[in-house]
């Protein structure tokens, strides 16, 4: 599959899937913390590629809310419908309720993965899949999601607005290809 993103775009587009979520959640009480990583492209022989990488968009609930049946329970049955009902394809489910511990994964027809997590602090993430890189990006903060306070809003790429010209440092880390 041939995709039009590269990093310079893909920010955006992961903010518009996660609320697109969102927007499907009854009664939601918003997210706590929200991060966004530049991580290292591992290709399918295992090396590292230099011209690629994959941006990943985490949305976080606040601890109380990790706890609730609305977050843990009605939001996965949620998300499930509404997956289906898209043609997203489900691609791993775990329930490991001895655990306490849920995770559904499901691909996006062009290319990005969602990831559901209730646990100790739930969570929604978006990841890219491999992306061009661009060099010197330097991106305009995008307002997070949720209700997310400035404190809480761990952009680890880095951004740049009228108020903040210097951008934060990057943090990479691995993901293999698929």
């Amino acid at each position: 599959m041939k995709r039009d993103i590269d990093e310079a775009s893909a920010w955006e587009e992961l903010e518009r899937l996660a609320a697109e979520i969102v927007e499907e959640l009854p009664d939601f009480p918003g997210f706590e913390v929200r991060t966004l990583g530049t991580l290292a492209c591992e290709r399918s022989d295992g090396l590292t590629s230099q011209e690629y990488v994959v941006m990943e968009l985490s949305y976080e609930f606040n601890k109380a809310d990790s706890r609730s049946e609305l977050v843990r329970e009605t939001y996965r049955s949620v998300l499930k419908d509404y997956w289906n009902k898209h043609d997203i394809e489900i691609t791993r489910e775990d329930d490991f309720r001895t655990n306490d511990i849920y995770t559904l994964v499901a691909k996006h027809p062009d290319g990005f993965t969602y990831i559901y997590r209730a646990w100790g602090t739930s969570s929604l993430r978006v990841t890219s899949g491999c992306i061009k890189k661009v060099d010197d990006w330097d991106p305009e903060c995008i307002p997070p999601l949720g209700g997310v306070q400035p404190e809480n809003d761990r952009i680890t790429t880095g951004c740049r607005n009228k108020d903040q010209p210097e951008s934060l440092p990057s943090h990479s880390q691995n993901e293999t290809v698929d």
